[in-house]
Order: C-alpha cells, then structure tokens, then sequence
C-alpha cells in the first residue's frame, strides 16, 4: 500500500499498537512500514495494567486507529472478569483520541489444553464491547484456527513468524479496505 492511501504523501496513516508481549514482539513497523506505527506492547502486561498506564500512553500527534490487542496474561492466570477493564480502556480511548478508529483483536486459540471454551467466551465478549462503542472486531481466532501452519512457539502462546505474517496480512487487508471508503 503506497503511502498516497493513507492520510497522504507526507502524513501516512498514524497506527498504535496496544497489549501485551504478542504486539511487542511483532516488530511492527517493520511488517506495516506504509505506516507510521507506534508499537506499546509490554510483555506479561494483563489488561488492568494497560488500563493504568494508558493515560500516559496517548500522546500527540493523536493516532488514526488504534490496535488493542490485551487479555492474554489474565485468561491464562484464568482471569475472565477483565472484560470490564477492557470496556473502560475503550471509553478511555474514545476520549482521549476521539477520531481514532478502534480495532479490537480477539484472542488467539492458544495452544493449550482446557483454554478454549473461555477463550471463546471472551471473544463473544469482546465482539459486543466493539459493537456497543462503534469500534471493529478484528476476528484473528478464526484465520489462526483455518491455517495448516504453526502458530505458536513451543510455550503454545507465543507466535512463530507464520502467525505475524498473517496477522499482519489480514490486518494489512483490512487497513487497505478502510482507507478505500
């Protein structure tokens, strides 16, 4: 994508990653590089902790979209209830960058054993709090389950280059649809 589909030739698309050790590790700007990524991933952070430092995460120039990607830590730990954090992180971000378009990511079916139900449950979840606050539900369980590669590192969490590449792909795709409106 040529940076003439973003904003334009001298201000391309302005994108903020937020979670956990999944976005830090993706080195983003390297896979989106049409953009202007700004990177917050923070690895073993759960989603209470992302609401707490986010004050100080938002900062001029204020983003176009913001990519959430947050839950991981607290359903391993078998956390369920940071849904309303999350709800809170969303009206945080629909204040202090009220033009930015959200994306809410699903989470991944990780490959551990007895996760999946809950997994699941969140990501119905996490759906609805898109739909409510006008945000889009990024739908990565989904393509991770249907692809015949390896997603996951050894540790059944943690993503192989396979994984970050249709990651961004798919994410590529949907910015790319985005900005033909």
């Amino acid at each position: 994508m040529s940076q003439k589909q973003g904003k334009n030739v001298n201000h391309p698309l302005t994108l903020l990653f937020l979670g956990d050790s999944l976005i830090d590790y993706a080195d983003w700007p390297r896979r989106l590089p049409h953009y202007n990524v700004i990177s917050s991933g923070m690895p073993g952070e759960r989603t209470e902790e992302l609401l707490w430092r986010l004050p100080r995460t938002i900062s001029e120039p204020l983003p176009d979209m913001i990519i959430v990607m947050t839950g991981t830590n607290n359903i391993l730990f078998g956390d369920t209830s940071f849904i309303e954090s999350l709800k809170e992180i969303v009206e945080l971000l629909s204040h202090s960058a009220p033009n930015a378009q959200r994306i809410i990511t699903s989470l991944l079916p990780y490959e551990i054993p007895g996760f999946q139900e809950s997994i699941c449950q969140v990501n119905d979840s996490l759906r609805a709090i898109a739909d409510q606050s006008g945000s889009y539900y990024f739908d990565l369980y989904e393509k991770f389950k249907q692809t015949g590669e390896t997603m996951f590192e050894y540790d059944g969490v943690h993503l192989s280059e396979a994984a970050y590449r249709l990651w961004s792909s798919q994410l590529e795709t949907y910015l790319f649809s985005r900005l033909a409106k």
